[in-house]
């Protein structure tokens, strides 16, 4: 009678071990087979040109509605990538001769002034002749300031609210939802400030020999992208990014989720696709505010939020 009590129990144990998963025992993604790992490589491939496509159409709604001067679009934030006819592909006039090179490029772009303090990108931002003042700067994002700002944009809501004007109405309810979201962030990241790249920041996609949807340097300057947030993922998280994706969608782990999001948001994919806005019907240049949300009726009346 034990042995078939002692069989029973082990096929429970059996059965268990085989059906539980809990969320802080996931498989890593690089012990994933190899099938798998590229299904999940190409899901967050398609899943990163969708938010391309969104990015775009949401400028074009806001330059359609409030049109800003060409002074608005500071050539200093803009990484362009040029393929001419001949197939050459060019970022700032120097040849690229490799995907891996051009990775490369984009991580630079990102990252060349991440790492400087307040003092030093006060002092850095308006010298020429500093060797990267050509490449976007960071801002210094706290949570004592983010809480301040949801303070004050929320009364300045109200206030619109009280007098009915739907324009600052929709202002103030997207910076409120704007400042919320990155308190949102420092929980997550679990860190009292962030360095935040300037909203004018992005990368422009100028192919002479694609002439209809995404470039393919589209897709080569997601995965750049990609890049920088496994970069993000393993300096808060010390984790990589595809971990993290993982276990979010695979084993619907929140927490695994929280921190996607977050990473998300510190690097978006800013990527204007010429061909594809062309022949979407959308406006090819970004603006000094990246951003959905409508600016003030007068720049001069209302101060910087």
């Amino acid at each position: 009678m034990k042995p078939l009590v002692h069989c029973i129990f082990f096929l429970i144990v059996m059965i268990f071990s085989c059906t539980h998963h809990p969320q802080n025992e996931t498989i890593p993604f690089a012990l994933q087979p190899e099938g798998l790992k590229k299904k999940i490589e190409a899901e967050i491939i398609t899943q990163s040109k969708e938010e391309v496509k969104k990015s775009m159409r949401s400028f074009h709604r806001l330059i359609t509605k409030h049109p800003l001067p060409t002074a608005c679009f500071p050539q200093n934030n803009q990484l362009i990538i040029h393929r001419n006819n001949a197939g050459q592909v060019q970022i700032r006039h120097e040849i690229i001769s490799s995907k891996r090179e051009l990775s490369d490029r984009i991580y630079l772009y990102y990252t060349a002034n991440i790492d400087l303090n307040e003092a030093e990108t006060y002092a850095k931002i308006n010298d020429h002749n500093y060797k990267y003042y050509n490449y976007p700067f960071y801002m210094h994002v706290t949570l004592p300031n983010a809480e301040q700002k949801i303070l004050e944009n929320a009364k300045e809501l109200q206030r619109a609210v009280d007098e009915q004007d739907l324009e600052l109405m929709e202002f103030y309810t997207e910076v409120l939802k704007e400042w919320r979201q990155k308190k949102e962030i420092m929980n997550t990241l679990k860190s009292e400030m962030f360095v935040e790249i300037e909203h004018s920041a992005y990368i422009q996609i100028k192919d002479a020999v694609n002439k209809k949807g995404l470039s393919s340097l589209t897709e080569d300057a997601i995965r750049g992208l990609l890049n920088l947030r496994d970069y993000a993922a393993q300096k808060y998280f010390d984790t990589s990014y595809y971990d993290l994706y993982f276990a979010a969608t695979r084993y619907n782990n929140e927490e695994a989720q929280k921190k996607v999001d977050a990473i998300n948001n510190l690097y978006a994919m800013r990527i204007v696709d010429e061909s594809y806005a062309t022949s979407e019907g959308l406006y090819t240049q970004h603006n000094n505010s990246f951003r959905e949300v409508a600016p003030p009726p007068s720049y001069s009346q209302y101060s910087q939020y």
